[in-house]
């Protein structure tokens, strides 16, 4: 969702849906073309205006997203409705521009580590193709916007209130030994039940992304696991995107199971989706 003043006023708000894109391209099964031109022609039909529909990325690393250009090629093109394709590159951009897109979208991660991680690239490598990209669309005619991803926080690192930040660095270069470690200041405004941060504290974010060395005889995740306790250890709190190994019943303590089941069982009563601890630590 974001916000714009301008010709709509101060307290206009604009809905921009991501599932066809987003959502879609972080399940495992592959839907077929027609079950993505019907849930995109459903969320048009609602009344949304602006859908992104498709990545413009290579099938290898995304196959959910093989089809973009059939999906462009498939959609209605009702007038008021702006069909956005996400683009990394100068090559993404050539396609979605050759399929149709009305509007395109680029990602810059706050963070490095989540950049490497998602998009194979650095902030700094991420506005380079975006200062070559949007002139480009801006001379095509098609609308161009970026969005700064893990602006509030990385889930690729962790938080650690700043006065045991040096106790920390310390474990992770004794311990995991990998660099290099990306530092970032946080403090939360409220409280966060399923993140509970203190509102007002101070905390620094550590991110970290790499490979090194496991011991001989440990078991995989064995340096995950290792700071998991130890961020929990300094008062800390670790972020879930990334691979997690807590316990049932220590995940559930960590991340306030006694405000989550609720809500759970009261918007999906028949278990229909899978709970966070499933998707997060048994990677289902």
């Amino acid at each position: 969702m974001s916000e714009h003043g301008g010709a709509h006023g101060a307290g206009h708000i604009e809905l921009v849906e991501v599932g066809p894109r987003d959502g879609l391209q972080s399940e495992s099964q592959v839907l077929p073309t027609a079950a993505k031109l019907e849930l995109i022609g459903r969320l048009a039909g609602a009344g949304l205006k602006r859908i992104e529909v498709a990545s413009f990325v290579h099938p290898q690393r995304v196959p959910q997203m093989a089809d973009a250009e059939s999906v462009l090629a498939g959609l209605p093109r009702d007038e008021g409705v702006q069909y956005i394709g996400l683009v990394l590159n100068r090559r993404g951009f050539e396609r979605a521009h050759a399929a149709g897109c009305t509007e395109i979208g680029m990602v810059v991660a706050a963070t490095d580590s989540f950049g490497r991680r998602n998009q194979g690239a650095t902030g700094e490598e991420t506005l380079r193709a975006w200062e070559e990209i949007a002139p480009l669309a801006h001379a095509a005619g098609i609308r161009a916007q970026v969005t700064i991803s893990v602006a509030f926080g990385c889930p690729f690192e962790g938080e650690v209130p700043v006065e045991r930040g040096a106790e920390f660095l310390e474990f992770f270069d004794r311990d995991v030994g990998m660099t290099p470690v990306w530092m970032c200041p946080l403090r939360a405004g409220s409280r966060w039940p399923l993140y509970p941060l203190e509102p007002g504290k101070l905390y620094v974010n550590f991110g970290f992304w790499g490979m090194v060395p496991l011991p001989r005889g440990q078991f995989d995740g064995y340096h995950n696991r290792l700071i998991e306790t130890a961020v929990h250890e300094l008062d800390g709190h670790k972020s879930l995107y990334s691979t997690s190994f807590y316990g049932k019943d220590e995940f559930w303590r960590l991340y306030n199971g006694d405000v989550y089941w609720p809500v759970k069982r009261e918007y999906d009563p028949s278990g229909r989706l899978l709970d966070l601890y499933d998707k997060c630590v048994r990677g289902r």
